[in-house]
């Protein structure tokens, strides 16, 4: 059962973040706007990865929407919870 319940919440907050990060930052020139589509959705699956995990960023935070580092933080705040879903 425990299983079954962090694989679950894991695809969902990936997709999830995934798709919040990429619906907020798509126009942005200074972040995802300038990739192609696919290099859009990778980079907006590895932001959405990397603030549940490592850390790390491959984009500018200080040139991204507002809106999306609440959405940043609050996958963060999961993600730093000693009972939560890891991605990696």
């Amino acid at each position: 059962m425990n299983t079954t319940l962090v694989v679950c919440c894991s695809v969902a907050l990936l997709a999830a973040g995934t798709a919040f990060i990429c619906a907020l930052e798509w126009s942005n020139p200074k972040t995802l706007g300038a990739l192609a589509t696919v290099d859009t959705l990778l980079a907006g699956l590895f932001q959405s990865v990397m603030t549940r995990t490592a850390g790390f960023n491959s984009l500018d935070f200080g040139q991204m929407v507002p809106a999306t580092w609440l959405g940043v933080d609050v996958l963060m705040f999961i993600g730093g919870g000693p009972g939560a879903p890891r991605a990696g």
